[in-house]
């Protein structure tokens, strides 16, 4: 399956507040040493791209932001704290991550990928869900 649709889901809560956003998309599903990796352009288009890797009960997101030469990384295995630093421009940044939930349902022509984990970035707390379903496209 290469060319697939894809039907994002987010949420961010940070201090009581929540950020929603939903969008249809294009992408392609790729199978490479075994793993299968989704990759799909963002809500923004351009340059906002996303490759979420499928490893053995690991989920590596990959997230390239518009005029950005890093990407943002996060490994996510169920249970388990990925700890990281990025670098911004006020300096590098402390990140972990602890997942709560990684839930994957897939079929030959489609999948449903449900993931929410907990941030922690420069000691403030965050809930991120994403929702994807995907489907090969006609």
């Amino acid at each position: 399956m290469d060319n697939i649709v894809v039907n994002v889901k987010g949420s961010l809560t940070q201090n009581g507040q929540m950020e929603e956003t939903e969008f249809l998309t294009t992408g392609s599903l790729k199978v490479r040493d075994g793993n299968k990796i989704l990759s799909y352009m963002g809500a923004s288009g351009g340059e906002d791209f996303t490759e979420i890797t499928l490893a053995q009960g690991t989920v590596v997101l990959k997230k390239q932001e518009n005029n950005s030469q890093d990407a943002a990384i996060v490994v996510l295995k169920e249970k388990q704290i990925y700890s990281s630093f990025y670098a911004t421009p006020m300096g590098m940044v402390a990140v972990q991550v602890y997942p709560t939930l990684i839930h994957i349902q897939e079929t030959e022509n489609q999948g449903n990928i449900e993931l929410e984990y907990v941030t922690n970035i420069a000691d403030t707390q965050a809930v991120n869900r994403l929702q994807l379903v995907y489907s090969q496209q006609q």
